[in-house]
């Protein structure tokens, strides 16, 4: 929290008196501070003793303050160790109130060097609010506390095309930025459910959270740090976990892909992965043409097709599909009559046959790392995930999506376009986004529900068991399913 300390509280207590000092109580920020980067076991040292009350009272959805209280530490626990990571490069102490438990931590990032003193003073500041947050909410919990910390993923659902754990300074910058919006609306909330102390001490919490994420958000801007979404999955009737996916062919070096025209076309502010793309890539524009075809001969053996009916508008790089044209082949070359292929024909075939290749457009803020086709996924935030972005004028960022138009000088390619949902310095809604339950200026407020899909990946009724999501394993408490939509 933002004072230096705060005593173990009654049922009874009131904001004033959690603001009361009690010495050794907490991490007292100017000790924690000058001990950064020396001996992580140190800062564990100074912890909330004492025996704590939580007021019990279940709500007609059968939500108990305590069930509620434990289910927020498990994000305490994830910005917590996140930050511990990219500041001091060594996991959260283990100590009475910080029980580490058993649980695995994948994909441990090493520590960042961000952008400026600023930007590292700023996450230092943040690490130390978070970690004692943590240290708080367990002693409040008192003898109910689940436990021990879950086994968490470091990189989160979607945050990573390739397997490593190597996590850039924009790319943390921009996973802060999400997991603190997620967590003021997950507070706010959790708020319902909450009376006397809970309610007092959840509510100082939602202060600071409030403005860590305003800090993180401006501090995205000004560096143009690429849009992490909250990448929710989708689920099919059967269970299988679906993404808006999409075959396109990348190019060392460029920012274009060419497609096969998805079911879903993706939208400017995407999230999107795929071999040869950059994690943290973003769309920055799409042209919905559609796939043309055009008659020709395979021979088995060859990536030439000979007896072309039409070479109009081929180009190299679309990718291309037809009988005996193996899977993730694309063109090479094209001239009259003839159209050499990424690949040899698998069969030979005298009479010529339709092919049918991609002439979709889209385009990623950042240049891709490989050449060939990839199925591509387009990861995207609900509503409640508002990208950062300066309107330029304040009638502007009032008016919302139906004024705001984002320049291409905030990508690296891409023309003007018109985002899908409200875009400013804060993640309020605005004229696009407010509703009864949420109006203009006010700050989302997620169901439980809504935020372990954030936390899984997924939507999903029951916690998954792949290696996915932030949480991989399920979340701890007894809250830990998709119920409440």
């Amino acid at each position: 929290m933002a004072s230096n300390d705060v005593e173990v509280l009654d049922p009874a207590a009131t904001v004033e008196k959690i603001k009361k000092i009690e010495s050794g109580v907490a991490l007292n920020r100017r000790h924690f501070m000058a001990a950064l980067g020396v001996a992580g076991a140190a800062v564990g040292m100074a912890l909330v003793s004492g025996t704590a009350a939580v007021a019990q009272q279940t709500k007609p959805n059968g939500y108990a303050q305590l069930d509620v209280m434990n289910f927020l530490m498990n994000i305490k626990y994830l910005k917590a160790t996140l930050y511990s990571f990219i500041t001091q490069g060594v996991d959260i102490p283990a100590a009475t109130y910080v029980t580490l438990g058993t649980g695995q931590i994948y994909d441990q990032p090493a520590k960042i060097t961000f952008p400026t003193q600023q930007i590292g003073d700023m996450f230092n500041e943040m690490y130390y609010d978070e970690l004692n947050q943590l240290i708080d909410l367990r002693a409040l919990i008192g003898a109910n506390v689940v436990a021990n910390r879950p086994t968490m993923d470091m990189l989160g659902t979607g945050n990573k095309a390739t397997a490593t754990t190597t996590m850039t300074a924009n790319q943390a910058m921009g996973m802060a930025r999400m997991l603190e919006d997620v967590s003021v609306q997950a507070f706010a909330g959790a708020a319902a459910y909450l009376t006397g102390t809970n309610l007092a001490y959840v509510s100082q919490i939602l202060a600071v959270d409030g403005a860590h994420a305003g800090a993180v958000r401006l501090a995205c801007i000004q560096n143009n740090v690429p849009y992490i979404s909250t990448n929710v999955l989708t689920t099919t009737a059967a269970g299988a976990q679906t993404v808006n996916s999409f075959t396109g062919t990348t190019t060392t070096g460029s920012s274009t892909i060419l497609t096969l025209a998805p079911t879903n076309a993706p939208v400017v502010g995407n999230a999107i992965s795929g071999i040869g793309v950059p994690e943290g890539a973003v769309v920055t524009s799409y042209t919905p043409l559609a796939n043309s075809t055009f008659t020709a001969i395979t021979t088995s053996g060859k990536n030439t097709l000979t007896s072309v009916s039409s070479i109009s508008g081929l180009v190299a790089g679309q990718p291309i599909t037809g009988t005996g044209i193996p899977a993730s082949t694309y063109i090479l070359n094209v001239v009259a009559g003839t159209v050499t292929i990424s690949a040899n024909a698998t069969a030979t075939i005298t009479t010529a046959e339709t092919v049918t290749v991609g002439r979709g457009i889209v385009t990623i803020s950042v240049n891709a790392t490989a050449t060939g086709v990839t199925v591509l996924n387009v990861l995207t935030g609900d509503l409640m995930d508002v990208e950062p972005y300066d309107p330029g004028t304040a009638a502007l960022a009032a008016a919302g999506p139906s004024a705001i138009t984002i320049p291409s000088s905030i990508y690296s390619t891409g023309g003007p376009t018109t985002p899908t949902i409200y875009q400013g310095f804060f993640n309020t809604a605005g004229a696009g986004t407010a509703s009864a339950n949420t109006p203009a200026g006010m700050a989302f407020a997620r169901s439980f529900g809504q935020v372990l899909s954030v936390l899984f990946g997924t939507t999903q009724i029951t916690p998954p068991t792949y290696q996915g999501g932030f949480f991989p394993v399920g979340v701890s408490g007894s809250i830990n399913v998709n119920t409440d939509q």
